[in-house]
């Protein structure tokens, strides 16, 4: 409950005072305990908010100091590198492997720092809402009636919302046989909001773990989408590929081909 709603709540009661002329000693004892309910309420929903905030503030601290490590770590596999062998008597071949192992996981570190900085903007954005009053709106629990409540935010480009819908129903219904379709609406609500490493990460769970989902051929392609707009179109091109060659007869493989034929723009 959000101090709007509560201010709200105080101008109705107000007004009903008003009218009805007196109210009894029980009554207003009564009304005085819903309201500081009420406060009591929004004050956990704060306190929840903000060490959830610290939380995360905090494990994007703890990646950074990881990426900054593995940045040096690089930096002195190169400079080893540059020595001469017969002065430094390392192995150039094993060192070269090394230097590839860590540039290997920095590219990955730094991907899921970028992941953990959206999930945080996201997340402030949110807070934000709630903060200025936004009704929480009570969702469906039946499993079709969120898939469809998703489906049509979506199309009408209400990306958040459909989001809501989506992620409760893979909270709700993970057994469903649908849910890998909504694993990929819900990378599409982040892709159309340009949130795209997040996109991605959605995309990825149809990949590892819905081998025979019809969409697999669109979720490998907006996986190479999302990385082509990403700047890291060299990364995006063995998505495409896949799915000109092993989906030949989809949709998605006209687009992938497309992609392809378009190139790296230097």
């Amino acid at each position: 409950m959000t101090s709007t709603m509560i201010k709200r709540f105080v101008s109705c009661a107000c007004v009903a005072l008003l009218f009805s002329g007196c109210v009894t000693s029980q009554e207003g004892k009564q009304l005085q305990a819903d309201i500081d309910a009420l406060k009591a309420q929004q004050d956990v929903m704060t306190k929840t908010l903000e060490t959830r905030e610290a939380n995360m503030a905090e494990m994007i601290a703890q990646a950074r100091k990881e990426n900054e490590a593995l940045r040096e770590s690089i930096k002195q596999a190169q400079a080893m590198l540059a020595k001469n062998d017969a002065e430094t008597g390392v192995d150039l071949q094993q060192m070269r492997k090394e230097l590839d192992r860590l540039r290997g996981q920095a590219e990955e570190a730094e991907f899921k720092l970028a992941k953990m900085e959206q999930d945080m903007k996201l997340f402030k954005e949110d807070v934000d809402l709630r903060i200025a009053g936004a009704q929480q709106e009570a969702l469906p629990e039946n499993a079709t009636e969120l898939l469809d409540l998703g489906r049509s935010r979506l199309a009408a480009g209400e990306w958040r919302d459909s989001r809501k819908a989506l992620e409760a129903f893979a909270s709700r219904h993970s057994q469903d046989t649908r849910v890998d379709e909504v694993i990929f609406l819900i990378g599409e609500t982040y892709y159309n909001e340009k949130q795209y490493i997040s996109a991605i990460y959605e995309y990825q769970k149809i990949i590892k773990n819905y081998d025979r989902s019809k969409h697999l051929p669109s979720a490998a392609l907006r996986i190479g989408q999302a990385f082509k707009e990403l700047g890291r179109c060299e990364q995006s091109k063995p998505f495409f590929e896949t799915v000109v060659s092993e989906y030949k007869r989809s949709d998605a493989a006209k687009e992938a081909k497309a992609e392809l034929d378009k190139g790296c723009v230097k």
